[in-house]
């Protein structure tokens, strides 16, 4: 096949500059193509290293238990493949380490583990006390209830003897609270008497106590642990409730019911059958991980063996 005579011109045309080039161009030619070709293939490395990172594999998080030479040497390579990875790219972080921190934060969160003292002397079981959510929410909703089971209670007793109910007394009350008047075939024996009982203690008995405990936040305190002092000092309400010293101790129980019904807490049994010191918080509701982590934990820092019943 020949080309015609004006494309062969062109061709030709287009190779004269390059052999009219001195040494000196050329290398400098050949030094701009030498770092384009330097930047395409760094910028393509850490975009495929930086999507191999996104997918998790630079984290290589190895699998225990399997006791296969294959999968330990496979995950040794993986490893040394990550780490050489990661010295080319200049990366010096420790994903596997913060991977781990990111799962050990997940399966014991701080907030249900022991508080611990900055030297590391001191661990702490802490009691929040009656006030939480919860218990703001029922000293407010418990009276209120109460008080309409009083007001229908006494309401029966009064239709029956032929005076109005409470919420007649006004046009505005009959009309605002029409639930408060009791239905026709409710009777004063013995659904009336049951609704006044329970208004009557649930208003001026439980309700008043309610609010004591959660305006004083009664419970409040801390069971610590001291290690300078080798002594565990349980307080409630600012009082010093109970002072055991470390040679006292025995044995930390770690107790879990699978059914639910039974305890699940740690204790402490003392020497000499002298009994058991309960000092978990009454409101807190941990998991079965966590509790077998704090219990361990316990016994690492009162060095006393661990039982554990179930």
């Amino acid at each position: 096949m020949r080309l015609p005579a004006s494309a062969l011109g062109v061709g030709l045309g287009s190779l004269l500059p390059l052999a009219r080039e001195g040494p000196a161009e050329r290398r400098r030619r050949r030094r701009r193509l030498r770092a384009v070709r330097t930047l395409s293939f760094g910028t393509a490395a850490l975009l495929a290293w930086r999507s191999v990172q996104a997918w998790g594999f630079v984290t290589g998080a190895s699998v225990q238990g399997a006791g296969s030479a294959t999968a330990s040497g496979a995950a040794s390579a993986r490893g040394g493949r990550t780490r050489l990875a990661r010295q080319f790219f200049g990366d010096s972080k420790d994903y596997e380490a913060e991977e781990q921190a990111r799962l050990e934060a997940f399966k014991y969160p701080e907030d249900q583990m022991w508080k611990v003292s900055g030297d590391g002397s001191k661990i702490r079981e802490v009691y929040e006390g009656a006030r939480n959510p919860g218990s703001v929410f029922f000293s407010i909703f418990q009276p209120g209830a109460s008080i309409g089971f009083l007001i229908v209670g006494l309401s029966t007793l009064l239709l029956e003897n032929g005076y109005p109910a409470i919420v007649d007394v006004s046009a505005w009350t009959k009309e605002a609270f029409p639930y408060l008047r009791p239905g026709m075939d409710t009777a004063w024996f013995p659904q009336g008497m049951f609704l006044t009982f329970y208004g009557l203690f649930g208003t001026f008995i439980f309700g008043p106590f309610q609010w004591w405990l959660m305006l004083f936040n009664k419970g409040k305190g801390c069971a610590e642990f001291d290690n300078k002092n080798k002594s565990l000092s349980i307080v409630k309400d600012d009082e010093l409730i109970s002072e055991v010293p470390f040679e006292n101790i025995d044995t930390v129980v770690f107790e879990w019911s699978n059914t639910g019904l039974g305890a699940r807490t740690i204790y402490l049994l003392l020497k000499d059958d002298n009994g058991r010191i309960d000092f978990m918080s009454p409101n807190g509701e941990y998991s079965k991980q966590v509790m077998e982590k704090k219990a361990s934990v316990l016994s690492d820092f009162l060095k006393k063996e661990l039982v554990v019943v179930e």
